[in-house]
């Protein structure tokens, strides 16, 4: 079906007003995580308070407010622009480069909020035509990654799931991944990678079957309480061996495969043993990584931690050296 869109300006005083009274919300399901830097928002509103042009933003109209008499208007596209203004209006953003706005006169304050912001308006349209239009305008403009792409087509059991256990083991993931990397939700990613492997109760390529596994348990995941403690103890009993930050296993693809393993062991580990297990085998891997791979399984391994790492046969071979070195 045709979209009978329309563009207009719309200044930034009124945009921040329809925020503020709830009149332009955002729709968390299809929309990304923000996934700019300190840095990147400062950049943003230098461009505002320079009078240089940004990209257009895009709305659609929602529900009509029958009781309030209004209308309820969504941001298809240009979240982190809009909450990066409203944030900066409200004092709500860590600068260090540009002067915040309780800092500028009265002039630049009214030159900032009368910068006229380019807004296409879809109209009412279904939620169908709305990702399509987002999906289309990120694969263009900002290459959403795997786990990107499917948030925004899904949000049932399974993904839910992924995304509770990753944000409470959110200093794990800074510590593994780093913060940029938690804003394009690779710690979602990840939890799904283990969630899918032991559903599928075998290793398997990339991202091959994580979306099987998101669409077949969207609906209803009969098996989300087991699995959500299932993975729950495997991350407390990696947090209890408060392993040094400059383990091995701080390493992405090797802790996904020793959590993976752990998720796989009906016997509780004591956590002392296996912190002495895991610190005698990063010993043994330092002392053989230079080895030849063909015929010392120890500088496979490692090798194996730098190289192919999202591959079936690393991860295959990852899981059985752990389950032999670590976790006999």
């Amino acid at each position: 079906m045709r979209i009978n869109w329309s563009s207009t300006n719309m200044n930034i005083i009124d945009i921040y007003n329809q925020m503020k009274n709830g009149e332009l919300l955002t729709r968390p399901y299809y929309q990304r995580r923000l996934v700019w830097t300190n840095a990147d928002k400062e950049k943003f509103i230098d461009t505002i308070l320079q009078g240089l042009p940004f990209p257009e933003v895009y709305l659609c109209q929602g529900e009509l407010d029958t009781e309030n008499l209004k209308t309820v208007y969504y941001v298809v596209d240009g979240q982190q622009r809009l909450t990066t203004i409203r944030n900066y209006i409200e004092g709500n953003l860590t600068i260090k480069t540009i002067p915040s706005y309780k800092d500028l006169n009265k002039e630049q304050q009214a030159e900032f909020v009368n910068y006229p912001v380019v807004v296409r308006q879809l109209g009412k349209i279904s939620d169908e035509n709305i990702k399509n239009i987002f999906d289309r305008l990120n694969k263009t403009d900002y290459t959403l990654n795997a786990t990107e792409l499917i948030y925004a087509q899904y949000q049932g059991e399974y993904i839910t799931t992924a995304r509770q256990l990753a944000s409470e083991h959110a200093e794990f993931f800074e510590k593994t991944i780093g913060e940029k990397s938690i804003n394009r939700m690779v710690d979602i990613s990840f939890v799904l990678q283990i969630m899918s492997t032991l559903e599928n109760r075998i290793y398997f390529s990339g991202d091959r079957e994580v979306e099987r596994f998101v669409d077949i348990y969207n609906e209803v995941y009969e098996n989300k309480i087991y699995m959500y403690n299932l993975i729950k103890n495997a991350f407390n009993l990696f947090d209890e061996i408060n392993l040094p930050l400059d383990s091995l296993f701080y390493k992405k693809s090797a802790s996904f495969s020793l959590l993976t393993e752990l998720c796989k062991i009906e016997n509780r580990i004591d956590c002392n043993i296996l912190k002495e297990k895991i610190f005698n085998f990063e010993q043994m891997l330092l002392e053989n990584k230079e080895k030849d791979i063909e015929t010392n399984e120890l500088a496979k391994f490692y090798i194996y931690l730098y190289q192919g790492t999202a591959s079936k046969t690393a991860r295959d071979y990852r899981g059985e050296i752990i389950r032999k070195y670590i976790l006999n």
